[in-house]
Order: structure tokens, then sequence, then C-alpha cells
């Protein structure tokens, strides 16, 4: 769940980045500030708005992520929010009143999160900048070479070997057995005219669709409320 999410972090904060000019670093170099002053002084206020907002976005996901939780959790016998409130109203004795609970809870969760990260961002401070020209940095060959290695890892981790893992089962004949054989079949029958997994396909692409088309016009407009109006929407 955190490997999938990490992405919402590097791109709030490469975006932040872009847009803070280098004249404040520079000055404190030019004062006798080393790098961990820098980034301790300057760099981190500056971009604690995008790293509170982004690591709201971040908590609010694995909040109320259902399909890892469902599938993972329960077989190592972790309970998490989503899937109990799930349970409870598809499970015999339906127990509506406890998963309301619940689901009350996880909405109480939601907005705390949101407004302590809002309060946090307000007591950092707010400073706009014209986006200045990046500095590049050389790093030494053993620095380059870490870091490629670093990358690697975390690709490795978060994108190749989950998907090897998800494709070699999508292809094993029967799931468990150490004598399974790869087959095709199930994609073929995922993409069999009238299927369920083919109706799911198409469901699912156009309901993200509209939701995302929906979202980009109502986030657009409190995105502009919040930072253009002074009026009681403030904040919205």
């Amino acid at each position: 769940m955190a490997l999938s999410s990490y992405g919402y972090v590097a791109l709030a904060v490469e975006a932040s980045l872009r847009s803070l000019p280098s004249r404040l670093e520079d000055a404190a170099a030019i004062l006798g500030a080393d790098w961990q002053a820098r980034f301790r002084y300057i760099l981190l206020p500056l971009l604690l708005p995008a790293i509170l907002n982004s690591g709201l976005l971040v908590f609010l996901e694995a909040l109320s992520n259902f399909g890892v939780p469902a599938v993972l959790g329960t077989r190592s016998n972790l309970p998490l929010l989503p899937a109990e409130i799930f349970y409870l109203v598809t499970s015999w004795p339906v127990d509506i009143a406890l998963a309301t609970s619940l689901s009350t809870l996880l909405c109480l969760f939601a907005l705390i999160s949101l407004y302590t990260s809002r309060w946090l961002s307000v007591r950092g401070g707010k400073a706009a900048f014209r986006p200045s020209v990046s500095k590049e940095f050389q790093l030494s060959r053993w620095w380059q070479c870490a870091s490629w290695g670093w990358f690697a890892s975390l690709f490795a981790l978060a994108v190749l070997l989950p998907y090897a893992a998800m494709l070699f089962t999508s292809l094993a004949s029967s799931f468990g057995q150490a004598t399974s054989e790869l087959t095709l079949r199930h994609y073929t029958g995922i993409f069999s005219p009238g299927s369920r997994g083919l109706s799911a396909l198409w469901t699912s692409t156009w309901l993200s669709f509209f939701a995302a088309t929906f979202c980009i016009f109502a986030g657009g407009f409190v995105a502009y409320v919040n930072v253009r109006s002074k009026g009681p929407y403030n904040n919205l």
C-alpha cells in the first residue's frame, strides 16, 4: 500500500521544489550555512504544505483502501477498517449499526486529518515565489552508483516484483501447485464477449473517467476559491 502511494508525495514535493527560487539558498550559502542548515531552515519550512497535503492523500488512501485489506488482511488475520465494514454488511448476521459506526469513525478520521494538515500548513507559513532555474549538483561517482542502486531497488520493489508475481499467478493453470502449467485461458475468458470480466472492465473504465472529470472541475473550483477568495467559502 505504501509503495503504490509514494508517488503522490514525490510529485507534490517536486512541483514545490521547482517553484522555489534558488536565491534563498544562495544567500544562506554566502552567509556560511551548510546544506543541513539550508535544508532545515529554508527548504523544509517552505515545503511543509506540500509534504503535509501529499502525506494527507496517502494517509486517507491507506485508511480507506479496501482491495489490499480484503485480499491480504483477512488471510493474515489482520482486520482493517474498510474490509470490516464490508463484511459487517455482507456476512450473516448483518450488523448495519456497527458498520455505520465504523464508517462514521472513518469519516471523522478524514476530517480531523484534513483540518490538522491545514492548521500545520498555516503555522508553517505560506510563501509564493516565481519559479526559478533549477540548480544541478554534480555527484561523485560513488554517489551516482548509490543513487542508481537506490532507484533500481525502489523500481524493483514497487513495480517489477509485484507485476511479475501477478503475471505469473494469472498465467498459472492452478494456484498453489508446484506442477502448475502456464496458460492464457484466464485472459481468453476475460475478453470473451459477454463475460463478467469484460463487463467489469468497461464499467470501471467509464465510471473512473466520469469520476476523474467531475473531480477535475470540483477540485479546481475548490482550489480557486481557497486561493483567491476571502469570503465565507474559504477553506472549503
